[in-house]
């Protein structure tokens, strides 16, 4: 990705609050910045709890209306209970959906009922599906790409590296793991997420760099790539501050 300055990054941020604090006025503000953009640049969306779904209705039209469900950040739910939050979510105007992936159950080995999980979600809803997949708890390379794979063969939209709520979020290989899988796949595109931890916009590039390797200069559109990093969309917008 050629980039004339750094703030040609905002238009793949999700900008996102997921505090245990957040509350009305916290996510009005939220809608606000992402409202008013910079420089007539706005982020792909603005992501919270899916409390605030009537919220997000205050949101430009450009801007993607996103929340998390399937009980994030743990996913430590029966399925009926996740798909009772899925349908909830259809009765509403949001667009995408950020799910986590039974991390347990994955590295118990119980893949098949991780992708029967998944399936009956992708089922459930025809909106936007970003599977995250906690990179940083599965730690190889062959769970990440495993895990990837699943994702993928389960109808997924997007993998996602992290919730930002575990200690290792985003990383150079974890995130070249999922490249790697997404360039083998001959299905519908995949996109790619990357969240946790990202600060500055060099780390931003710097995990570009290594997405485009595998998938090429084209992928990097807010249609395949989001990053989540709220803090980065500061420091974009206020560029003098430390």
């Amino acid at each position: 990705m050629h980039m004339e300055n750094a703030t040609s990054l905002i238009p793949f941020i999700d900008l996102t609050s997921l505090n245990t604090q957040d509350d009305y006025t916290s996510i009005t503000a939220l809608i606000q910045k992402a409202n008013k953009g910079f420089h007539k640049l706005y982020p792909a969306a603005v992501c919270t709890y899916p409390k605030y779904t009537h919220q997000l209705e205050a949101l430009r039209p450009e801007i993607k209306k996103c929340v998390v469900s399937t009980y994030f950040p743990s996913s430590q739910a029966p399925l009926q209970l996740k798909l009772q939050e899925i349908d909830f979510l259809n009765q509403t105007n949001i667009d995408e959906i950020d799910i986590v992936l039974s991390v347990g159950e994955f590295l118990s080995g119980n893949h098949l009922e991780v992708s029967q999980e998944l399936l009956a979600i992708r089922k459930k809803t025809t909106k936007t599906i970003k599977l995250i997949l906690e990179t940083g708890i599965l730690d190889s390379k062959k769970n990440i790409q495993l895990a990837a794979q699943i994702g993928m063969d389960t109808g997924m939209d997007f993998l996602k590296t992290s919730t930002g709520k575990t200690p290792i979020g985003a990383t150079i290989n974890a995130v070249s793991y999922l490249a790697e899988t997404i360039s083998k796949t001959q299905s519908k595109t995949i996109g790619l997420k990357i969240a946790g931890g990202i600060r500055t916009p060099q780390q931003a590039i710097s995990f570009i760099t290594a997405i485009e390797k595998y998938l090429g200069p084209a992928f990097t559109h807010p249609a395949t790539f989001r990053i989540g990093a709220s803090s980065l969309y500061d420091t974009l917008i206020h560029p003098n501050n430390d």
